[in-house]
């Protein structure tokens, strides 16, 4: 965001290990904190948006609508909540799941939104976080996928009645949110 040239930007990481690491890339204004405290702390209606990476499947079940709603107030009216998670959907969720002790919940796009609605939040837009061809490599990654997804998709039109409707297979979600 730094360096697309947005002047108002704060962040802030449980793992002080992190920030340490941010910094030596030059990265600024990243902090070690608790997410829930600083947005807390935090003037309501002062950001246009939120991203959270990767923090709501390391929260306990209780402490996911506060930060939905902590989130919720903190934005300008019309800003977004961008969130990526883990995603309940995916044949592939075990691997990431259970890859980290300290994960405690995976979400659907079902569930994310109803936490979303809980949350005052009117619309949200979930999306796959499939790899993206940029080059080489990237690109015989998003091959693979497809090559993967692709016979997922077949078993499921039998299993699952799907009706080709946006299916979400990667091992996260991204979600965006607003009001």
């Amino acid at each position: 965001a730094q360096t697309a040239g947005y002047g108002n930007v704060a962040a802030v990481d449980i793992s002080t290990e992190q920030v340490a690491g941010e910094a030596r890339l030059g990265i600024i204004g990243v902090r070690a904190g608790d997410i829930m405290k600083t947005l807390a702390n935090l003037s309501p209606g002062s950001y246009d948006l939120v991203v959270c990476l990767d923090i709501p499947e390391h929260m306990a079940e209780g402490d996911l609508p506060p930060l939905a709603k902590a989130v919720h107030r903190v934005r300008k009216p019309g800003g977004r909540w961008f969130t990526q998670t883990m995603n309940g959907e995916s044949p592939f969720l075990d691997h990431l799941r259970f890859g980290d002790m300290t994960h405690q919940n995976a979400f659907t796009r079902g569930s994310l939104r109803q936490l979303l609605l809980l949350s005052d939040f009117s619309k949200s837009t979930c999306y796959e976080d499939a790899p993206a061809p940029k080059r080489i490599r990237s690109n015989l990654r998003w091959l693979l996928w497809k090559n993967v997804w692709l016979p997922v998709i077949l078993y499921l039109i039998p299993e699952c009645e799907w009706d080709g409707k946006n299916i979400i297979l990667s091992q996260n979600l991204l979600c965006v949110a607003v009001n």
